[in-house]
């Protein structure tokens, strides 16, 4: 396999727009702590909840986008087609965030949210000026949030953080690899993420 086709994956697997659902599986399934009062039908009730309105919608208005002309790829490489796509998913973040928010669940639920609509912002913000790399600003958000959350709940889940930094290393790695960004565009993209996950601290 081919360092491409690596890139490729792991570009496919990780995209930004799958975060708010990677993080409500790891929330749900993965540590009860914040699962004690919900049962099985409530957490696939979420979960599915999460991933139509922050996935599934977002990435069906793209294709729309790509029929209608508005976007010349579905990657959306260009910075100046990037305004849409990162509205629509602003306006499905912030309906997911409130009407989870709604429900009877720890703080920690909306946080993951909240987080991925100040990440639209502020991408929706910096690309008025230049390109920035999405992917690595999710991942790095991605990262920061779970130690954030492992710091104020005091998780033990030392392994998982070091994996998710690892992904996030490949990950900034790939997005040079297939060239399509600049370092400086993915290091950007690592510094504001990493630092947009810890407003959790004054949220959890």
């Amino acid at each position: 396999m081919s360092d491409k086709t690596i890139a490729k994956s792991l570009s496919v697997l990780f995209h930004p727009i799958a975060y708010p659902t990677y993080g409500f599986l790891l929330l749900l399934f993965f540590d009860s702590q914040f699962v004690i009062r919900i049962n099985d039908q409530a957490k696939w009730y979420i979960l599915v909840l999460v991933f139509i309105n922050t996935f599934i919608l977002p990435v069906a208005l793209l294709f729309i986008l790509k029929k209608r002309g508005i976007v010349s790829s579905l990657k959306v490489e260009n910075r100046e087609e990037r305004f849409y796509p990162l509205l629509i998913g602003l306006l499905f973040y912030a309906t997911t965030w409130y009407l989870i928010s709604r429900l009877p669940l720890p703080s920690v639920y909306s946080y993951i949210l909240s987080l991925s609509v100040i990440l639209a912002i502020l991408a929706i913000i910096i690309n008025v000026f230049f390109k920035i790399s999405l992917h690595s600003m999710g991942a790095a958000a991605f990262s920061s949030a779970l130690l954030v959350i492992s710091y104020k709940y005091n998780l033990q889940i030392t392994a998982t953080i070091i994996v998710v930094f690892l992904i996030s290393g490949l990950l900034a790695s790939s997005r040079l690899v297939l060239k399509e960004h600049k370092p400086s565009q993915v290091y950007m993209g690592l510094i504001i993420g990493f630092l947009s996950g810890f407003f959790g601290l004054f949220l959890l």
